[in-house]
């Protein structure tokens, strides 16, 4: 080996020293070491987040959609309490908070959808929610009434009151009851279509009034005989008026069966109706008006019936 080789060895030999023996290095060496050895005793002592009060979920930190005047005001408050958050002390720092609250959400009868849940920096939970509406109350027996959605679903009755009566159509002639708590569906095919049609007649008619108010509608009437296991398209229904008269719909919106006219030409021929006549009444007596043939609009004294059928 030259002199020149061993000459530069050894100045890098010196160049290494210094740099690690600088104080810099010396501290950030000690640093890890010390970390090392005494990091995971460091980390029992610290405490756990996820128990610390600011970080449990409250009910008062949970900010849904703004619900419509039928849902009640304290549904938050009622699914934390259904859930015992706040006394089982679940942290919003959990991984899977979002679904399990989701979860909860969706498990409330006036809830139809939980479309997204957001942890906000503030321990704030946003919840975007879809919610049922009531479409019409099931009449059985005498003086009990049970609220229905659109899609059937049992909806809670204590939420309702008796001025709730004047609001939605009443629902009569089911035979059967309720195959669960609210929150499930009736499952009852008679019970769906006749809230499929409630739902249809509860829609705009002009202004300030829907199809149901607008004709002076008081009940949607199930065949005397709808087993529960016959299908949509095999059961029709009729409407009570105010006078007493009975509109003889035909089957529920969207059952798609040939030949049956469609829920708006229905409600045409309802306005075409009430333009030529006045009311859905006679000077003689309530009337059975049937508006469910393609040409024409057939109608007769519902006391005529009566005596046929005697």
């Amino acid at each position: 080996m030259s002199a020149s080789s061993s000459g530069q060895i050894g100045r890098g030999a010196i160049r290494l020293r210094q740099r690690i023996f600088r104080p810099q290095t010396l501290f950030a060496t000690a640093s890890l070491v010390m970390l090392l050895v005494f990091g995971p005793r460091l980390v029992r002592h610290l405490p756990e987040l996820t128990e610390q009060s600011e970080y449990k979920l409250r009910a008062a930190k949970i900010e849904t959609t703004p619900p419509p005047h039928w849902v009640p005001h304290d549904l938050v408050r009622q699914v934390a309490d259904a859930e015992n958050w706040e006394q089982d002390g679940v942290s919003v720092l959990e991984d899977d908070l979002a679904e399990e609250v989701a979860k909860a959400f969706e498990r409330h009868p006036w809830v139809s959808r939980v479309n997204q849940v957001r942890k906000q920096p503030s321990n704030v939970v946003e919840i975007d929610l879809s919610y049922r509406q009531p479409v019409g109350l099931v009449e059985i027996g005498q003086g009990l009434y049970y609220p229905i959605s659109a899609d059937s679903v049992l909806l809670p009755p204590a939420d309702f009151s008796r001025a709730d009566f004047g609001r939605y159509p009443i629902i009569r002639g089911v035979t059967s009851m309720p195959r669960g708590p609210a929150g499930m569906e009736w499952g009852d095919s008679t019970v769906l279509g006749a809230a499929r049609l409630a739902e249809h007649l509860m829609r705009s008619h002009d202004r300030d009034r829907h199809h149901w108010e607008a004709f002076g509608f008081t009940a949607v009437n199930c065949p005397e005989e709808s087993p529960e296991s016959h299908s949509l398209d095999e059961i029709n229904y009729s409407l009570t008026t105010a006078q007493g008269s009975e509109i003889l719909w035909g089957r529920a919106p969207g059952t798609g069966h040939p030949g049956e006219l469609s829920a708006e030409q229905k409600i045409g021929r309802l306005r075409q109706y009430l333009a030529d006549y006045g009311s859905f009444i006679h000077p003689s007596g309530p009337l059975e008006i049937d508006i469910r043939h393609w040409q024409e609009i057939t109608q007769r004294l519902l006391n005529s019936r009566t005596a046929s059928r005697q």
